[in-house]
């Protein structure tokens, strides 16, 4: 039995791999710039731009001028897309828990070691 309605996240907006990726980094890091997001996903900066229209018409992400130049942005979510992306995530991992509870404290100290090394970008 399903424990509630199934809600669509970020207000039934169908976002790709890449949009979910982009919210993340900007959620997760601080002072994401348009570059950073294009070397950290290995895109190219025209990709970056496509991606941030959608994010920023759909009133998820924000673009700021820098303080120490003005011809650079800086990227943050808005109130609306911290809330879309705090429940999204409370979501993922309430689904995700099931997998993991046959595994010791040992074992996920390991899992999460080797996840953090494999994940690692220069």
């Amino acid at each position: 039995m399903l424990a509630g309605p199934r809600v669509a996240p970020f207000a039934g907006l169908e976002l790709s791999r890449s949009h979910l990726e982009a919210l993340f980094l900007i959620a997760h890091r601080d002072n994401v710039t348009p570059g950073l997001l294009a070397s950290s996903m290995r895109i190219t900066a025209g990709a970056v731009t496509q991606l941030l229209a959608k994010l920023r018409e759909a009133g998820l992400v924000v673009a700021t001028p820098t303080p120490t130049d003005s011809r650079s942005i800086t990227l943050a979510l808005t109130g609306s897309g911290q809330q879309e992306l705090t429940v999204f995530e409370a979501r993922a991992v309430e689904q995700s828990l099931p997998h993991f509870e046959p595994l010791t404290a040992a074992e996920l100290d390991m899992l999460s070691g080797l996840l953090r090394r494999v994940t690692r970008r220069s």
